[in-house]
């Protein structure tokens, strides 16, 4: 009897330690979903943060609600909301989504925050974009050339074109598009608004379709606060994966 049961904890404790040694998200090289959408949480500062629908016209096309368009080239891309494509993990369906054919952009989408507390310290990031290119007909194709960008006007100005906004920097990887720490930035309010900003470089793909999607936009109080700093600090977020 004793021993079966010295047998049988042994069992246990290599069960538990193979178990700990797996990664959680259970499959290797699979990007983990995102456990529980930020977008919804009531600690978001962004409006429509998981991109619902229908959305709202405007003249470049359909933008999710609580977000508007801008265009910084000469030929304005597409906009359309749509409910095809979004975040894994994300219970809301829908996403924005950025596109244009035989032609590259410069566009995007921004959202003004209000509320916010000078000196205080927030974070946001954009928790998906997927980018990807169709030529031909060929379906979606990945490449390096279709790159993602997030940025900031601590002014609350909506121009992306002003001095006054900060950039980060821009990613060109096509593979990821989950969780992208590029994709995020950590800043200390210097009113009671701010200006974030979703934007797509596309200068090289101009022989298909360029595609991008934009879906889950969190903004939160940085906890803990970092120590007073009088200047204006911009920080790369590095997210759990």
């Amino acid at each position: 009897m004793r021993h079966n049961l010295n047998r049988a904890i042994v069992v246990v404790i290599l069960v538990c330690l193979i178990a700990s040694a797996i990664p959680w998200s259970g499959f290797p090289g699979v990007p983990r979903a995102l456990a529980a959408s930020c977008a919804q949480d009531p600690g978001n500062l962004t409006t429509n943060g998981a991109m619902a629908g229908p959305g709202h016209s405007t003249p470049y096309g359909v933008v999710a609600d609580g977000w508007n368009p801008f265009v910084a080239s000469t030929d304005p891309p597409i906009f359309e909301w749509v409910d095809n494509e979004n975040a894994p993990g994300d219970p809301i369906m829908g996403s924005q989504y950025i596109w244009a054919d035989l032609d590259a952009f410069d566009a995007g989408i921004y959202q003004t925050i209000n509320g916010l507390t000078p000196g205080v310290y927030y974070r946001f990031w954009l928790g998906y974009a997927l980018a990807a290119y169709d030529r031909d007909g060929q379906g979606n194709k990945r490449n390096n050339l279709i790159g993602r960008q997030v940025g900031i006007d601590l002014t609350g100005g909506t121009n992306p074109s002003l001095p006054s906004v900060g950039w980060g920097n821009v990613y060109w990887d096509g593979i990821a598009a989950l969780n992208i720490p590029d994709l995020s930035m950590t800043f200390a309010a210097q009113s009671s608004t701010a200006t974030i900003f979703l934007r797509v470089v596309n200068n090289n793909v101009n022989n298909g379709r360029s595609k991008v999607w934009f879906d889950v936009v969190c903004m939160q109080v940085l906890d803990p606060q970092p120590p007073s700093n009088p200047g204006t600090v911009f920080l790369p977020l590095v997210l759990r994966r």
